[in-house]
């Protein structure tokens, strides 16, 4: 371009100056004819590389437009998976919930139906053999009871009773059913029942325990003197009786 601007003024000052030939100033005029060519070429060049240059800068501009929305597409997505996760886990937890509360239900389930598979199977038994041997009938019970089948021992005890009112081990049936109720945390029956022992049996050998029993059950309730009353009587009346030591020992947590 400033070469072009020189040689211009140059074939101005020669035309001005009269010192051309018209050759010459014919050969300048083409020449710039042939730059003024080139110029343009070279601008329209330019213009096509600005507008090149310019629709690569929107396209990249297009392209990190839609890469912007992809990565907002994917992390939305990522959100989205994340919460289906969580989802998934609190669903696997519950059903893991939903499935030990089952399996707890079905093993209480098992217990029931084993104990009253063995109530019919002994109920079968005691049909039989009862009628013609009540020691079996007494033994089969108290079997029970060392069993920690406190019902279905209680059950035994009160048919021997039934059967065999005036049998040997009535005594023993009346305070065994004592010792029932004592197993299902039942001290209201229990003291009940005991009373009910010594009673009949006011001689038995098992009536220290038994006062003993329904001491300890007094002394829970809050009855310091009833149970201090029959810890004193055990030592007096059995004093050779290891219930005797015990209700020593006993008097002695209960204090003055």
């Amino acid at each position: 371009m400033k070469s072009l601007v020189i040689r211009a003024s140059l074939a101005g000052a020669l035309l001005v100056g009269g010192c051309a030939s018209r050759r010459e100033i014919l050969g300048f005029q083409e020449e710039l004819a042939s730059i003024r060519g080139t110029v343009e070429a070279v601008q329209l060049r330019q213009s096509d590389q600005d507008s090149l240059l310019i629709g690569r800068v929107e396209y990249l501009k297009e392209r990190f437009r839609d890469t912007e929305t992809v990565l907002r597409v994917l992390k939305a997505d990522q959100l989205q998976g994340t919460e289906d996760l969580r989802g998934l886990i609190t669903e696997v937890r519950s059903t893991l919930e939903d499935a030990q509360t089952y399996n707890r239900r079905l093993a209480q389930k098992v217990d029931e139906l084993n104990l009253i598979l063995a109530r019919q199977g002994l109920r079968q038994e005691r049909d039989s053999l009862a009628q013609a041997d009540p020691s079996w009938l007494y033994n089969q019970a108290s079997l029970d009871r060392v069993r920690g089948l406190p019902q279905l021992a209680r059950a035994g005890y009160r048919e021997y009773l039934t059967r065999f009112p005036k049998g040997e081990m009535t005594a023993f049936c009346r305070y065994w059913m004592g010792d029932t109720w004592l197993s299902e945390q039942q001290p209201d029956s229990a003291l009940i029942q005991y009373q009910a022992f010594e009673k009949q049996h006011p001689e038995h050998a098992q009536v220290p325990a038994s006062m003993l029993r329904r001491a300890m059950i007094l002394a829970g309730k809050g009855k310091k003197e009833q149970a201090r009353s029959l810890l004193e009587t055990i030592r007096s009346r059995w004093p050779q009786r290891p219930e005797a030591e015990m209700a020593k020992e006993r008097l002695a947590e209960l204090g003055s």
